[in-house]
């Protein structure tokens, strides 16, 4: 007959094995998180102050040109000169752009409590220009709190509000609605505006770095902001996705745990609507 209570330590032997072994798994994925994040950063950093050295340089004799040879150019001339300037002025937006996703995972160990509706206030004021020549409509239910980084959690927002107002139908003012709501384990986030929408054929690929759907002549930007935001979700522990209807506006969704866990595998439950 089987002893009963040495099955049972058995059995704790058992469980507590594979609680020590998943905790192991756990903390060296964090590591090698902390680790991956820290050698993006240092690209980043390496190839921003490498890039923008021509970049001042092409800024630098622009000015030089035209103030001392502007007189002899025609308006073709001109023109190529203007195209030259906008270009490195482009190329430098990308450049501190590319820097921030990498500086991203910062301190992605360092995760507190931080009030969204707080965070969402910061960044309406830095909106604060966009908001009154738009004359967007911004509502925002009561938010709560989430273990986040205050300032990367209020560059999501400003990121996602600022697309709703950049992306706007011609003719129909912007309004924008923030809302959360609990879902378990998670908080479910939404961002939803009426603006010109997305292509269901890019609603996954819009969150790619670089990834643009429009050109500079309709809207500007560098195409790094939704895979800012993609990113800062990940390091969040956290997914976001976009259902959209072209036309008729767009909702952004994020979730965030309530607890601080942390994931490598980056694999968002990327979501479009049926």
């Amino acid at each position: 007959m089987l002893n009963t209570t040495s099955v049972a330590r058995a059995i704790m032997t058992i469980d507590l094995s594979e609680k020590q072994f998943a905790e192991c798994i756990r903390d060296r994925l964090v590591r090698q998180l902390i680790a991956a994040n820290e050698q993006l950063e240092q690209f980043a950093t390496i190839a921003s102050h490498d890039l923008r050295e021509p970049l001042r340089i092409i800024a630098c004799f622009s000015d030089l040109l035209e103030k001392e040879y502007g007189d002899c150019l025609d308006g073709t001339g001109r023109s190529y000169l203007q195209i030259s300037r906008q270009t490195a002025k482009k190329m430098e937006a990308m450049v501190t752009d590319l820097l921030e996703y990498g500086r991203i995972g910062e301190n992605v160990e360092r995760l507190q409590e931080t009030d969204c509706n707080e965070a969402l206030r910061h960044a309406l004021v830095g909106l604060g220009e966009a908001i009154k020549t738009s004359k967007a409509k911004i509502q925002s239910d009561s938010l709560p709190t989430v273990f986040a980084n205050s300032l990367q959690l209020s560059r999501l927002f400003l990121n996602l509000v600022g697309n709703a107002i950049k992306y706007r139908q011609d003719g129909r003012l912007p309004v924008i609605h923030i809302s959360a709501k609990d879902n378990g384990a998670l908080w479910l986030f939404s961002v939803q505006d009426n603006g010109i929408g997305v292509d269901p054929d890019y609603v996954r690929a819009i969150f790619a770095p670089f990834k643009r759907l429009h050109s500079d002549d309709q809207y500007e930007g560098t195409g790094i902001g939704l895979a800012i935001c993609q990113r800062i979700i990940r390091v969040f522990g956290g997914s976001i996705w976009v259902e959209s209807v072209q036309g008729k506006g767009s909702t952004f969704f994020f979730t965030i745990p309530k607890h601080t866990t942390l994931t490598e595998s980056g694999q968002d439950e990327e979501r479009s609507s049926d």
